[in-house]
């Protein structure tokens, strides 16, 4: 007996870790309602799970003065659907209002509380109040602070299903009752990347001092791109900024590069790559932020929401690693491994096709002389990776073993990369004629995958 019920307890404290309770976010909170204050406020949920459906019954609901047990609503269930909304409703609006009856989806799934009211005494409306999400044993799944004041009628929306629940990533509902069961009124249309001719490229977010922010397109199609009456903006997406007035085009695997800044355009390579200065360039936030691309009939082309933690660091662009893979797939962006720190203008050094099967190295020419007569004086070595982004390190060992060169240190790189060396060891001095060995060290980062492979080169001269 003693043994089933530890087993119990085990398997419940299992269901409740799962990874799909980290999914479930709120989406919305209506404190200040058009309607009766004692019916119809609502909290809205989502879970962002593309797999799990999860059980809500038991859940917890704060306004950090009462907690109030979420349970099914009359006539209905307590379990949310994969990528699905659940509406939280008090007991007396099922029988006192019918405020979201023609709004609420038939797809949305309907809860209510154990108390009369949410908290203590319902959302306040004349002070923020901290609205919070509970795991049956107590622990925080989500929590926001809501701002006020709101017009009556107006909710607080989130932005962004997957943006976290900072200030920044909230907004007044711009619809009139707000958006119970459906998708909220301020959330960035949906963008089929996959489709696009145009594609955001690269984003240098966080320059280095006195350098500029840019953010670079690409047309990967077959037709040229005629850019007039096109328009950007950040994450604020009702700022949409105008590209250019005249006739700009960009051909097929032509680059795009836009700035604020007008010194950036000649340090842009000569061909195959167009500047523009935007006038009202939307300054970016390297934390992290949004960056949408619009044709001349404002329909959203590309769009990308980006955090810090998909790469990119001062001076470090984000860079794509495939224009064929959509741009909202964390895994298709990295930090720049070119040692500028970027690639205006230019292939990104991330850019992959199919990746290779193990990792290799290859050097040319080889033997090589580093004898100053321009003739073969530099060892070009060429690396792949079996993955998208790693760190490496390369180091060089004479033939009895010992280090001569530490040619990287835990540099980032993506699944191919160049490098060369001069034949000189870590203080400068040219090494003997021999034989040398280069010994790789990659970590990837997606995978967390260690590897390591040596290849042997000569050092010749004259005798």
């Amino acid at each position: 007996m003693f043994h089933r019920s530890l087993a119990v307890v085990i398997a419940a404290a299992l269901i409740w870790a799962g990874p799909a309770l980290a999914q479930m976010v709120l989406s919305e909170i209506m404190f200040n309602p058009a309607g009766n204050e004692r019916y119809d406020e609502f909290v809205e949920l989502y879970n962002f799970s593309a797999v799990d459906t999860i059980e809500l019954e038991g859940w917890l609901l704060s306004d950090s003065s009462g907690f109030g047990r979420i349970l099914a609503a009359p006539g209905g269930g307590s379990r949310l659907a994969p990528r699905s909304y659940g509406l939280i409703l008090v007991p007396g609006y099922f029988s006192n209002s019918t405020l979201y009856a023609s709004r609420i989806p038939a797809g949305a799934l309907l809860l209510t509380i154990d108390k009369a009211q949410f908290g203590s005494y319902g959302l306040n409306n004349s002070r923020p109040e901290r609205v919070s999400l509970h795991r049956p044993d107590s622990s925080l799944a989500a929590a926001h602070a809501y701002t006020v004041p709101n017009e009556e009628g107006f909710s607080e929306e989130k932005l962004r299903l997957e943006g976290g629940d900072g200030a920044d990533n909230w907004g007044e509902s711009t619809v009139l009752h707000g958006t119970p069961g459906f998708a909220n009124s301020v959330t960035p249309e949906p963008v089929d990347s996959t489709l696009a001719l145009m594609v955001i490229n690269e984003i240098m977010a966080n320059p280095a001092a006195g350098e500029a922010e840019w953010i670079e397109c690409y047309n990967r199609g077959d037709e040229t791109v005629r850019l007039t009456g096109w328009r950007i903006s950040d994450s604020d997406t009702l700022r949409k900024r105008l590209l250019v007035r005249e006739e700009v085009t960009i051909p097929p695997q032509g680059y795009l590069v836009l700035t604020g800044e007008e010194s950036l355009l000649s340090a842009l390579p000569a061909q195959g790559c167009t500047g523009v200065v935007v006038s009202d360039w939307p300054a970016l936030n390297s934390a992290g932020d949004g960056v949408v691309l619009y044709d001349v009939l404002g329909r959203m082309i590309d769009a990308v929401w980006y955090t810090e933690e998909w790469g990119g660091d001062r001076g470090i662009s984000l860079e794509r690693l495939s224009p064929l893979v959509a741009s909202s797939v964390r895994s298709n962006w990295g930090s720049c491994a070119d040692a500028l720190g970027h690639t205006a203008g230019r292939a990104n050094s991330l850019l992959v096709g199919r990746l290779p099967a193990q990792a290799l190295i290859a050097v040319s020419p080889n033997p090589f002389s580093p004898d100053g007569d321009g003739f073969e004086d530099h060892l070009a070595i060429s690396l792949e990776l079996p993955e998208r982004t790693a760190r490496i390190n390369l180091r060089i060992f004479d033939s009895r073993g010992r280090q001569v060169r530490f040619l990287c240190n835990y540099e980032p790189s993506g699944s191919r990369k160049s490098l060369f060396w001069d034949g000189l060891d870590d203080q400068g001095l040219r090494c003997p004629i021999g034989i040398y060995i280069l010994f790789l060290e990659a970590f990837a980062e997606s995978s967390e995958a260690y590897m390591r492979i040596k290849k042997s080169c000569v050092l010749a001269g004259r005798l």
